[in-house]
């Protein structure tokens, strides 16, 4: 048995069981999260096991260490015992009984892409009051939304679809961790769960359950008035530059205004400075934080940008080419 077909990572519990085709199934989750929101799955074929039986991560490990040719793996009632001709390792077993993984009938697949999900949890409002707001949210047509009710990170793909998935992001980095040498992935989700797969390896989560907002109308809002073309590299280096004016002056960076066609960088004093923009028509003010982290979501040197500052809602939109924006929640300035 070669254990090194097994997850790059593993939970600190790994239960062995057969399933109803008589395959030894290794699940690994974190014992201490009480609803378990990830568990990882992985199919070992070739390792017969006399009874379902449970160890530690660090056994696993230990066992990888001595992984090559010669490896064997004894299991009785009380021991699981790895020999190679590397040394070998102990460990006394417990009862897996207590652990039930979950039994699923998906429903629906949904094509999307890991570097994207990621990108998204930068956004995501992990200490929101409203759960929902602290995953990714997926509809069916592949669009990507995250939302801290401040930010928000779109990545439109085809036409808003109103139904969807809100995945955790602890869900997102486990698939990271694991599966790091693709980008493209398949998500097959059910009613309660999502599940991405490679190879023999499953990672099944939890799905966050409600209704996420609905961003299309700000989304809308926000480009209503036409994208500008901006250079990133100047932005970040006229902020680079007016941060370390505001540094040197010992007076720490507050808020960003965009009013009368200047950016004006304020610090908590009555200190300011501005630089041309060439952003007309725009009041506005944002946490100077805000627009440095959006800036950083997008690789390419121009970038659109719109200021919108409605009656209703203050929103500055960031995009490229490829239909990725982040939006960000302003202030309007009378």
């Amino acid at each position: 048995m070669n254990f090194k077909e097994l997850p790059k990572k593993l939970f600190e519990v790994c239960d062995f069981r057969k399933n109803e085709q008589g395959e030894t199934m290794l699940y690994s989750y974190e014992s201490k999260l009480e609803n378990r929101d990830v568990i990882i799955v992985c199919s070992l074929t070739d390792f017969n096991i006399p009874h379902d039986f449970k160890v530690v991560n660090k056994a696993i490990e230990a066992t990888n260490r001595l992984c090559n040719d010669t490896l064997k793996i004894e299991v009785d009632e009380n021991t699981y015992h790895a020999k190679s001709s590397k040394g070998s390792y102990k460990v006394g077993l417990v009862n897996s009984i207590g652990f039930q993984p979950p039994k699923v009938e998906y429903l629906k697949t949904v094509n999307t892409h890991l570097n994207l999900l990621l990108k998204a949890t930068e956004y995501v409002g992990i200490k929101n009051n409203r759960p929902i707001l602290r995953g990714v949210q997926v509809d069916f047509n592949g669009n990507i939304i995250a939302t801290d009710g401040y930010r928000i990170y779109i990545n439109k793909v085809a036409d808003f679809n109103n139904q969807g998935i809100t995945i955790p992001t602890s869900f997102i980095k486990v698939v990271k961790d694991n599966f790091a040498d693709t980008d493209e992935i398949e998500l097959s989700i059910s009613n309660k769960f999502v599940k991405a797969s490679q190879g023999n390896i499953s990672i099944i989560g939890n799905l966050y359950e409600g209704n996420y907002p609905n961003l299309e109308k700000i989304l809308n809002n926000a480009t209503q008035i036409g994208l500008k073309d901006i250079n990133k590299g100047e932005l970040i280096e006229a902020l680079d530059y007016l941060k370390y004016i505001v540094n040197d002056s010992k007076d720490k960076v507050n808020y960003l205004i965009f009013k009368d066609n200047l950016l004006t960088i304020k610090a908590q004093s009555t200190f300011e400075t501005s630089y041309d923009l060439g952003l007309e028509d725009s009041q506005i003010c944002m946490q100077a934080s805000y627009l440095l982290e959006a800036l950083k979501v997008f690789d390419e040197d121009t970038l659109k940008c719109s200021c919108n500052s409605g009656d209703v809602k203050s929103l500055m939109s960031l995009c490229n080419n490829a239909n990725e924006y982040v939006i960000l929640m302003c202030i309007r300035i009378d």
